[in-house]
């Protein structure tokens, strides 16, 4: 095997917000240039790029709207043809608030329904459509960038004139490029970016024009060029009318030094399965016409497509079926030079991962197996007038694999291995090309991909392209402990990044977290503006949780009692916790630490209660049965034979309980619960009677599986 080649750097960049509205990218800088036209052949800068731009932004998704009333009316909000809200208002002004827009064409109706002389009336007080963009901006937005680096691809140009010998005007690596273009919104609909690009034998300026209005989007780019003696020019014109027509139709025209074209296209919808699409292309050398008609179903599709020039006439016919493991295609083509060409493809897969592709070019054999979510294997054979050989086998993150490739009288193997996750794609690979035996090439490459991500002092590793991003971590008594986001697994080092595009709720969860701990905050509602990073941290400081069955001296159970639970010496400051007693007399508590407390009752008949939590502690911290008084008691945790006895007790007294409540009581599905833990067994039903109420609010038979999976009642 010869050495591995030399490293060879493809891309790096790093991007830093530094402050609300300035940006830095260092590295493979993206060189800004006017869309279409392919004005300048450069487009990357090893180098600097710091953009600067204000802070008008348009993105709230709300609006205000003011209306004046005679009298009492009823007023109706209808959106996009859709009653949003009704309401009645007195007479007089009024001002509409937090009325939605959604994306895309929005058209709003605020009408005001009254009375007069007995007949109903309706006045429109507000009719507008207009289109919302989140990500648009207002009027006198701008945005600036300064980019200065070197080229980063190096191109050999031919010579401008007719000779065809190389030209020695060339791209240079030490010649330092400059670029400035700055964007700004001159009204509420136009956009106009400004371009220039300076260097060394090399200089660019254009104008790109956007325009939004009711009824679509107007765009116009203007440039001029000169690449190392090499001139070059772009107009060019675009209009997309989204109404009055179902769909859209487009207009374009370009002309540049090599080339002129214009371009229309429109598509017709007949029905949910039948469309058309109409297109005309003219260009410097040539016209054409083409229509294509769709039919198309689940399972069947039929298309022909016509094109019509000054110079052929083109037929293409298309037929394709899939069903019940079954796919079905063929293709049919005429022109001038080949009157009829006829393809055709048979595919049939089996349960058992195989498959079979015959066509009129080539044959292919191939099997895809997984025996577990973690394993899989695949086997491909393609014979024609190459034969092509590919497996693989593939295991969690890993993948091995191998392809050969013969065409007489030259073969090709390519043997690889593959780790891929969030975090980096990093890739290892033998090549192999040799004719009659004898090699004429042997190498070897590794290929990495990561990259990181930064968002105050935190960072990670991530594989892929960011714009916004959230950066979750987990803290406190979360640390160490698996979670997830968007049922996205936390990579080894604690870290879990989510790419984000306009408005994204972030749900975070630790599913395999103590269900007495304190989360903290789970859901997260962003909505980034260009380039922006959050750090979230999901995780509380409470570890513990306690449950007390509270009674008076009469032995009747303080319902609907409101405690405060005040920390008087803890492990870390924690804030004082409002509860009310639920139903039986239950207080359950959670996000508690170890450490010292005071339950003070808001009734002061009740006296204060102390108790401590201990390292020695379970998480669930349980008390049993406490009468209250107006005496100040220390109470502690019990053992095992006074949970008994106060299991023996809770029973009769939640028997009592429902003894006394009335008929209508009985069939109240909180009691009825109740009574079915009772008569379950006799564990089971202390489980369900002592943690069954959260405030009130806590179902007993989902805390009772809740406690049997995590083994509470086990060390009972």
């Amino acid at each position: 095997m010869d050495d591995l080649e030399s490293f060879k750097l493809q891309s790096f960049t790093i991007e830093r917000k530094i402050g609300k509205t300035i940006d830095l990218q260092l590295g493979d800088v993206n060189y800004v240039s006017l869309p279409q036209g392919n004005l300048s052949s450069q487009s990357s800068l090893w180098g600097v790029n710091l953009d600067f731009r204000n802070a008008l932004t348009n993105k709230t998704k709300v609006a205000s709207y003011s209306i004046d009333l005679q009298q009492r009316s009823l007023i109706k909000v209808i959106i996009n043809e859709t009653a949003f809200s009704s309401f009645y208002l007195d007479a007089g002004t009024h001002i509409l608030k937090d009325i939605p827009k959604f994306n895309g064409q929005n058209s709003l109706e605020i009408i005001a329904q009254y009375t007069t002389s007995g007949r109903l009336q309706e006045d429109i007080l507000i009719q507008k459509t207009f289109f919302y963009d989140p990500k648009s901006v207002s009027k006198g937005w701008w945005d600036l960038d300064f980019q200065y680096g070197y080229p980063k691809n190096v191109m050999n140009l031919t010579n401008v004139s007719s000779s065809t010998s190389e030209s020695t005007s060339r791209y240079n690596a030490n010649n330092n490029h400059l670029g400035i273009n700055l964007t700004y919104m001159y009204t509420h609909n136009l956009r106009v970016l400004h371009l220039l690009k300076y260097g060394l034998n090399y200089h660019v300026f254009g104008m790109q024009f956007n325009n939004s209005f009711r009824y679509g989007t107007i765009e116009s780019s203007y440039g001029i060029a000169n690449e190392y003696g090499k001139d070059n020019y772009l107009l060019q014109h675009s209009l997309l009318l989204n109404k009055p027509f179902k769909s859209p139709l487009f207009i374009s025209s370009t002309i540049n030094s090599t080339n002129k074209n214009f371009l229309l296209s429109k598509n017709f919808l007949f029905s949910e399965f039948f469309s058309t699409s109409l297109g005309y292309r003219l260009t410097g050398v040539d016209n054409a016409l083409s229509v294509i008609t769709q039919f198309k179903q689940d399972i069947f599709d039929f298309s022909h497509e016509l094109q019509y020039s000054m110079a052929s006439l083109k037929h293409a016919l298309s037929f394709r079926y899939l069903n019940k493991g079954w796919l079905l295609s063929f293709n049919i083509f005429s022109n001038d030079k080949v009157p009829f060409s006829f393809f055709y493809g048979v595919t049939k897969s089996f349960k058992n991962g195989l498959e079979f592709q015959k066509s009129n070019t080539a044959t292919r054999i191939g099997i895809t197996k997984s025996n577990s979510s973690d394993f899989s294997h695949r086997l491909s054979l393609n014979i024609a007038e190459n034969t092509d050989i590919n497996a693989d086998i593939s295991y969690q993150d890993y993948r091995l694999g191998t392809r050969i490739l013969s065409k007489q009288p030259v073969m090709l193997r390519d043997d690889y291995i593959n780790f891929q996750n969030h975090n980096y794609l990093l890739r290892f690979s033998y090549k192999e090309n040799y004719n009659n035996k004898s090699y004429i090439q042997k190498d070897s490459s590794v290929f990495l991909n990561t990259g990181l991500v930064f968002t105050g002092t935190k960072f990670a590793i991530y594989q892929g392209s960011l714009n916004s991003f959230a950066l979750i971590t987990a803290k406190n008594n979360l640390k160490g402990t698996q979670f997830y986001a968007n049922k996205k697994e936390a990579d080894m080092f604690g870290n879990i990044v989510i790419p984000l595009s306009g408005e994204m709720t972030v749900v975070a969860s630790a599913p395999e977290a103590n269900p007495w701990m304190d989360l903290g905050d789970t859901t997260f509602e962003l909505n980034p503006s260009e380039f922006s990073g959050y750090h979230l941290e999901i995780g509380g400081i409470g570890t513990h949780a306690i449950m007390i069955i509270l009674q008076d001296k009469f032995q009747n159970s303080l319902i609907n009692e409101t405690v405060t639970i005040v920390p008087v010496k803890t492990i870390v400051p924690i804030e004082e916790m409002k509860h009310t007693i639920g139903y039986g007399g239950r207080l359950i508590a959670l996000g508690l630490v170890l450490g010292s407390y005071e339950l003070r009752f808001d009734n002061s008949d009740y006296a204060p209660l102390r108790f401590k939590i201990r390292e020695t502690d379970e998480n669930l911290v349980r008390f049993g049965i406490i009468t209250a008084n107006s005496v100040p008691k220390t109470i502690f945790t019990q053992t095992k034979d006074a949970l008994e006895k106060s299991r023996q007790k809770l029973l009769k007294q939640l028997y009592k309980t429902n003894s006394d409540n009335t008929p209508d009581d009985k069939d109240d599905p909180v009691n009825a619960s109740d009574e079915a833990s009772i008569q379950a067994s006799d564990e089971a039903s202390d489980e369900a009677s002592d943690e069954a109420s959260d405030d009130n609010q806590t179902n007993l038979d989902s805390e009772k599986d809740t406690l049997k999976e995590k083994d509470v009642i086990k060390n009972d």
